[in-house]
């Protein structure tokens, strides 16, 4: 709950908007959320019309918190992240990630496959405080390349090799014969 401001009314205006679909993220999302959590979505880019739009309502562009600076991995060391560039809008209580239009699907889905197995509830519940930032961005960053190898098509094998049994491949010259059923001593 968010006193004394106009939080309300203006979740409420992008909850209703008619051309923009703004999806909520987050610990409102992931039901990890306090009475005085603040509000996060992200909404597809479609520069400058969206932006735009958000700077009328009053939101500001945060120059220091998204992927220039908002590298998860990096955090824990293990190199920069694999999410997409978004741009980070804030007005009071409530954050809007910009996000590429080729990576909404993949923000989405990734977002689904975190909630689905409980990833950021249980870091949130599982974790001290001082690490679940750094963790909630590695969740983050695995979802990303889980939902990006599912997103690809997996490449056929090349027309000359053929299956074998236990799913060894060898090339149609060198194909294996069946076994003689017949023992011969």
């Amino acid at each position: 709950m968010i006193i004394g401001d106009m939080s309300k009314h203006v979740i409420l205006q992008l909850q209703n908007h008619p051309t923009y679909k703004f999806y909520l993220t987050g610990s409102r999302y992931f039901n990890t959320s306090s009475p005085l959590s603040d509000w996060d979505f992200f909404v597809e880019d479609n520069p400058p019309v969206i932006r735009t739009f958000l700077l009328s309502m009053g939101f500001r562009r945060d120059l220091g918190s998204i992927n220039n600076n908002y590298q998860p991995s990096e955090i824990i060391g293990v190199g920069p992240s694999v999410q997409p560039q978004v741009m980070l809008f804030k007005l009071k209580h409530i954050h809007i990630q910009v996000v590429p239009p080729e990576h909404l699907q993949e923000k989405i889905a990734a977002q689904q496959f975190l909630f689905d197995n409980g990833i950021i509830k249980d870091i949130a519940t599982k974790y001290p405080e001082d690490q679940r930032k750094a963790l909630n961005h590695s969740a983050w960053d695995t979802a990303v390349l889980v939902v990006r190898k599912q997103l690809k098509p997996t490449p056929l094998p090349p027309a000359s090799w053929v299956e074998q049994p236990f799913g060894s491949q060898v090339p149609p010259s060198q194909t294996i014969p069946k076994p003689n059923r017949k023992m011969e001593w």
